[in-house]
Parts: C-alpha cells; structure tokens; sequence
C-alpha cells in the first residue's frame, strides 16, 4: 500500500499546479490568442483527468456496491481524459509552429485515429477486462493488454517529438527543447511504468511538462511585449522624421547665407544651425546609443545659438568630468532645450544652466540644472503639453540602455533633471 500512499500525494500535489496554472491562464492578458485557448484547454481536461485519478486512488481496495461502480465510473473518465489530454496537446504543439491548416488537419487526424482506437479499446474492456478490471475484494486491477493504453500514449508522444523535429526551425531554439520535453520526459516515465507498475505516474511527468511549457510561455510573452514597445519606439521616431524636410531647410540656409555672407556674426550662425539641423536629421534615423561626446557637442551648437539670441540673460556652465559612455541619440540637447525654454528664458533677468557628468563604480551620472522659474511635476509629466519631449527621453533611456531620468524641481528656484545610466547594461 505504500506505493498508493505515494502516487496519491504526488497526484494532489499536480492537482494543486495544475489548479494555479489554470487559474493563471484565466487571468493571463493573452488568453483570448489560439494557442494560449487551447492550452488552457489542455489544462482543464488535465485537470479532471488527474481528479478522477486521484478518485481512482482512494476507491482502490474492499469496497461496497455503490463505491464498486463510482470505481468503474472513475476509472473511466480517467483512461479517457488521459487519451483526450495527450490528443489535444498535439494541436498545441501545431499551433505554436503555425503550420498551414492543411498540415495542420493531417497530423490532427492521425493523432486522432490513434486516440478512438484507444478509446474503443478501452470500452471492450469493460466487457471482457482487457485493459483492467475492477474487482469487488481487490479493487482495481490491471488486465493483460493493460500496456496498450501505455502503447498509445507512447505513439503520440512520439508523434509529438517528430512534428517538432521536423518544424525546429519556425521555432526559437529555446522553445523547440521546451516542447520536446513534453514527449521526452512522459515517454521515459511510462516506459519505466510499463517495466514496473505503480512505480511512477505518467500523470505527474506530464505534468511537469505542463509546468516547463507554461514557463516558456511567459518568457516568449515578455519578449514579444519587449519587442513591441521597441517597435513603438522605432514608429515615433519614424513619424518624427517624416515630419521633417531636411532637403528644403538645407538648401533655404544654403540661400540665405549666401546673401548675408559680409556679416561674419550672421554667417557663423546659420553655418552652426546648418551642422545643427544636419545632426538632427541624420540622428532621428539612428536607433543604437551614440558616443557622449558626439552628443554633448550637438548640445552644444544649440547652446550657441540660444546664446547668439538671448544674450546675457543665459549663462553656461560645463563640469563634465567623463565621456566615454554611450547615450541614446537626442537624450541632452531636449533637456537642455526645455531648460532654456521653460525656465530661465521665463525668468526676468534670466539665469544660469550647467551641465555636468560624474561617475561611481556602477553609473554614469549626467545632471542639467537650472535657476529658472521651475515648475510643478504635474506639468513636467503632462503628455498633452510641451514637456512631451522629457516623457520620450525617459522612455527611450529605459529601453535602450537600462538608464533613468528623475526631475526635481521647485517654483521660482529652478530645475534639476538627472540621469542614471548602468555601467553594466542587462
């Protein structure tokens, strides 16, 4: 009786995982795609499967009338669930490689041929005791061609592992090695079964299988919304650019300083909004992180001509004391823009902007300070105003290089923005 005493708690222990798995599959914000249906699917025939096992467990042994057929019943629906379990399981496997339909269907219909002879097999034995019998004294007991029920499974199974063989390569490596557990490990366990009954539970091992394809699921899933929000991010800066004539503000520059050519002052500048506008254009289709250095420069020919406008109401000042690390292209010269534009230039007599950088032994540390006018936080994050530039500083921060953007700012003493970026980006 020990090995009942085993199985049974091994049984109710994937009863329990299985009850979460489904409950996590319910919950899951992608249940409504195909192959996350059918595997909740899955779940739930697996789950009434193991019940009725488990059932099967505690009938096992001297029983009365009414326990004697509830045995037959639930031994049944056992065997039943279990041909049903492994015969949807299939349909999984072809949906996550998205075959054609018509490939699809025919691997289907030969896994289903497999499943009704198993299952017709299964209903002879109730009359001639084949596959088991239930006795009113000793309970339940296996027949001789018990192993035919194992056969099936094993048929499957292994069908399961040929269509991933032959369809690796729709798949990620790491998914290909998932779903070929699931033939691997239930096949060895009822092999093993097969040699010595009650030993081990085909049950459980499928199970467990369950539990590793479950976990990929979640990783695919977060890579695929990781790729989503790259992709978002590529489409704004795509829309950016289309918005954007770089033909036409070169050649009207090119004009205009040829008529101003005398004025030195006048020519400086429009040649330093030339190089400006040209690092913009070339910068809006660049998505890997660029040197600081490329970047701290561009920041600085805006500055020089914010200074060419506003004069001695805008004061400069640089502490950079480390260059060599990679930003996100247009990650300064926004911050250093909202700065001048909605801080000090809405200051009387103007004030002062610093840039500085610093380092420890895991960050990279920029800050932009300002003793402008400040503002609240609430405007700061507003989607729906000006400051829409700093929310997609910080998105791209994030997702690029792991790095954050903080601002702190105080009404009529200025602003701080600071950013983090990871030594070691993951």
């Amino acid at each position: 009786m020990d090995y009942v005493l085993t199985n049974l708690v091994l049984e109710i222990f994937c009863f329990s995982i299985v009850l979460v798995l489904i409950i996590c599959q319910l919950t899951s914000k992608n249940k409504k795609e195909r192959e996350n249906k059918i595997f909740l699917l899955v779940l739930i025939i697996h789950f009434l499967m193991i019940s009725f096992d488990i059932s099967t467990w505690l009938f096992d042994g001297n029983m009365g009338s009414i326990l004697y057929y509830l045995s037959w019943i639930m031994n049944y629906f056992s065997y039943s669930f279990s041909i049903l379990d492994i015969l949807i399981f299939v349909l999984y496997i072809t949906a996550c490689i998205k075959l054609d339909k018509q490939i699809e269907r025919k691997i289907f219909l030969i896994a289903a041929f497999f499943a009704l002879i198993a299952h017709i097999l299964l209903i002879i034995s109730f009359f001639n005791g084949m596959i088991y019998t239930i006795d009113r004294n000793l309970g339940y007991v296996l027949g001789k061609y018990y192993w035919l029920m194992y056969l099936y499974a094993i048929i499957i199974l292994f069908l399961s592992f040929l269509v991933v063989i032959k369809y690796r390569k729709k798949l990620q490596l790491r998914t290909t090695l998932i779903l070929l557990t699931y033939s691997i490990i239930p096949m060895l366990t009822i092999l093993i079964s097969i040699k010595f009954h009650n030993v081990l539970s085909p049950y459980a091992a499928i199970t467990i299988s369950f539990l590793i394809v479950f976990v990929n699921m979640q990783y695919v899933q977060e890579e695929k919304i990781r790729m989503q929000e790259q992709e978002l991010m590529d489409s704004r800066i795509s829309i950016m650019l289309s918005q954007i004539q770089p033909h036409f503000l070169f050649n009207t520059l090119t004009a205009i300083d040829g008529l101003v050519y005398e004025n030195e002052r006048a020519h400086d500048a429009i040649f330093t909004f030339s190089k400006y506008l040209r690092f913009n254009m070339d910068s809006l289709t660049q998505k890997e992180l660029i040197p600081f250095h490329i970047e701290f420069e561009h920041t600085k020919q805006y500055l020089s001509l914010e200074k060419l406008r506003f004069l001695d109401k805008l004061n400069i000042l640089y502490d950079i004391k480390v260059t060599n690390f990679h930003i996100p292209v247009l990650t300064l010269q926004p911050i250093v823009e909202n700065a001048i534009r909605y801080g000090i230039t809405k200051k009387r007599n103007g004030g002062t902007l610093k840039i500085e950088t610093n380092e420890n032994d895991n960050e990279i540390i920029i800050i932009v300070s300002d003793d402008g006018v400040g503002f609240s936080k609430d405007i700061a994050l507003d989607k729906n105003r000006s400051h829409i530039g700093i929310i997609n500083v910080t998105e791209r921060l994030k997702y690029m290089c792991n790095g954050t953007l903080s601002i702190e700012s105080v009404i009529d003493k200025g602003t701080n923005v600071k950013i983090i970026i990871p030594k070691k980006v993951k």
